[in-house]
């Protein structure tokens, strides 16, 4: 058998009392009995594992109740727009903010100045927002609690189909066959129809955007360089 050390004829009795001896060679100190070694074997894991879940509850309650380990929150910057009396907008500028602002000042609320701001940003970033997109937009209730999400996005024309792209993979990217529906006035209608105020007007949300196309305004220098954009030939006729 294994593992046959110290091994003398005087002491095997003693070392049987410990659960050792085998079948084949009972004078074997060594020749474990398996359910001793198992039992053993399984005592030392139980402990083991017991003493690391031990160490490392202690670790974590006391890196949860020592604020010295944790890292410091930043300061908030500066700013002296950055007080609130009882609540704020933030879009891609000043002027998209400013219009937001104003709805709010008029009574409405954070949804009326959503749709108000997003009129503003199809504006001015159309590149990336605007009547022939779609969106996604997200509401929390604070008094009920509940989360209400809103798809927005662009679907299919009507008369698409499923393999309408199988053998031209630019068709879905170029083209007229890959213009969408858009979604973005159907969500903004959508939204301030059910979790808008009630105490401003369709108006007065779109009338700030209409004022800002009449008067001009400054194009700003993200609009990337479409006219580097591949075109197909039956699409250049249309383009300006």
């Amino acid at each position: 058998m294994i593992y046959k050390l110290f091994y003398s004829n005087e002491n095997s009795r003693s070392k049987k009392r410990f659960g050792f001896g085998g079948d084949d060679d009972e004078d074997s100190p060594f020749a474990l009995n398996k359910p001793v070694i198992w039992i053993v074997g399984l005592a030392v894991l139980s402990f083991a594992l017991f003493i690391t879940s031990i160490t490392f509850i202690a670790l974590y309650a006391r890196q949860k109740t020592d604020s010295s380990s944790q890292p410091k929150w930043p300061d908030a910057s500066f700013s002296p727009y950055g007080r609130y009396a009882k609540a704020g907008v933030a879009a891609d500028n000043i002027y998209c903010s400013e219009i937001g602002r104003n709805i709010l000042l008029q009574g409405g609320n954070a949804i009326d100045a959503a749709i108000a701001a997003l009129f503003c940003i199809g504006v001015h970033d159309c590149h990336s927002a605007g009547l022939g997109g779609g969106h996604y937009m997200t509401i929390y209730n604070a008094t009920t609690k509940e989360c209400i999400a809103i798809d927005a996005r662009q679907t299919a024309p009507l008369a698409a189909t499923r393999d309408m792209y199988k053998n031209d993979p630019d068709g879905s990217t170029l083209g007229w066959r890959a213009v969408s529906v858009p979604g973005e006035i159907h969500g903004y209608w959508t939204e301030f129809t059910n979790f808008g105020s009630g105490k401003v007007s369709w108006a007065q949300l779109v009338q700030p955007t209409i004022d800002i196309l009449v008067k001009g305004y400054l194009m700003l220098t993200l609009i990337p360089p479409y006219h580097l954009t591949p075109l197909r030939p039956t699409s250049i006729k249309f383009i300006g």
